[in-house]
């Protein structure tokens, strides 16, 4: 979230400087504040200062991308492209918002479009402001809605973080009515004629015989870190897909398609 909201500011300002200021020309950083761009002087001062902006929007971007880094070191860390996105989105909008209140309300060194008539700056101002302030929204209802996602697909990883030997007990253990297979058991002395089994005392004796213990699957996915049914593990979203299951237009290789993975918990 905070590296979104770092990333968001940068963005908006490098469109800003980068579209406003360059390309279309509307402005510069001190063009209404006593330097209008109609000499090479002040054009030298205002190329300063936009520079000096720029350098600022670069301070966002790196802080945001180191914030980013940290958080997908940390433990069973799960990219959320979604969350990112609207996050940035919310920090973009902060960022006209601010700016536009700032410098083009309070300070007025400089306005959006200085080169329609000076009458019609207030007008497009506030259309700078209503565009933060609907990127902010829009940004906000979204980082909502992926966490109420995020929430609903973390449930079953929280369960068995917090009691993962009851799970595997509960996956384990004989239904009610159902007692051992023993159609695919082999007869001891099948091939050895001098041997006999009296099936009547094996069936009385089956509370005593040990259980077979349930090994953890063979097969599973490339991306799994611990074969399905080890203990201490449980599934969690495929960290190479997001969970998507997609890897461009294919299916994702490391989850096979399906968008999850076994993974260790609770330091397994």
């Amino acid at each position: 979230m905070a590296a979104g909201l770092l990333l968001g500011l940068g963005v908006g300002g490098f469109f800003d400087g980068i579209m406003l200021h360059q390309i279309l020309q509307w402005h510069h950083m001190l063009s209404s504040a006593g330097y209008p761009a109609d000499s090479v002087a002040n054009l030298k001062i205002n190329t300063l200062a936009d520079g000096l902006f720029h350098a600022a929007t670069y301070v966002f971007v790196l802080w945001g991308l180191g914030k980013l880094w940290v958080a997908a070191r940390q433990p069973h860390f799960r990219w959320a492209p979604g969350l990112l996105a609207a996050s940035m989105l919310m920090g973009f909008g902060l960022f006209n918002l601010v700016e536009g209140t700032v410098n083009h309300q309070i300070l007025g060194i400089h306005h959006v479009n200085e080169t329609v008539p000076q009458d019609e700056w207030i007008y497009w101002d506030i259309g700078f402001l209503l565009w933060g302030l609907a990127m902010l929204g829009a940004g906000w209802l979204l980082t909502r809605r992926y966490r109420r996602q995020s929430s609903g697909q973390d449930l079953p990883l929280l369960q068995q973080r917090h009691h993962p030997q009851s799970m595997l007990s509960a996956a384990t253990t004989p239904q009610p009515g159902k007692g051992p297979d023993l159609s695919s058991e082999s007869v001891a002395g099948e091939e050895d004629p001098g041997a006999s089994l009296d099936l009547g005392i094996a069936d009385s004796a089956g509370s005593n015989r040990p259980q077979p213990v349930s090994q953890p699957s063979s097969t599973g996915n490339p991306g799994d870190e611990a074969p399905e049914g080890t203990p201490g593990t449980g599934e969690g979203l495929c960290r190479e897909c997001g969970g998507s299951g997609r890897a461009g237009d294919v299916p994702c290789p490391s989850c096979k398609g399906s968008g999850k993975v076994t993974v260790g918990i609770g330091g397994a």
